[in-house]
């Protein structure tokens, strides 16, 4: 079904895939943290799920990004990835930002 429809590679996903495992090894830290820093809030319940779960999702996805892609835990995880263009380059932040309109 999804080489039917959705048959380009698209580089957005490969990057999130390529952090998934990463994702889940780092994320139990981040959750802690963030659900001791809502717990006390005076909202629903829904309301300290979903920061204490972007919340994580941000901080292990940057941390993948700045710390792991391009590092030895990078090619461990993941096997050798080549850098495009320099140090940062736009394509490492696609997954960040939404693209332009073609």
């Amino acid at each position: 079904m999804f080489l039917r429809y959705l048959p380009a590679e698209r580089g957005w996903v490969r990057w999130l895939a390529d952090s998934a495992y990463w994702c889940y090894l780092a994320s139990l830290p981040p959750v802690v943290v963030f659900q001791y820093v809502v717990v006390d809030w005076e909202v629903p319940a829904a309301v300290k799920f979903l920061v204490a779960s972007a919340g994580t999702l941000v901080t292990v996805l940057v941390s993948y990004r700045l710390f792991v892609r391009y590092t030895w835990v990078g090619r461990l995880l993941n096997g050798s990835r080549t850098r495009p263009g320099g140090r940062y380059a736009a394509e490492d932040f696609a997954v960040l930002a939404p693209a332009e309109a073609s």
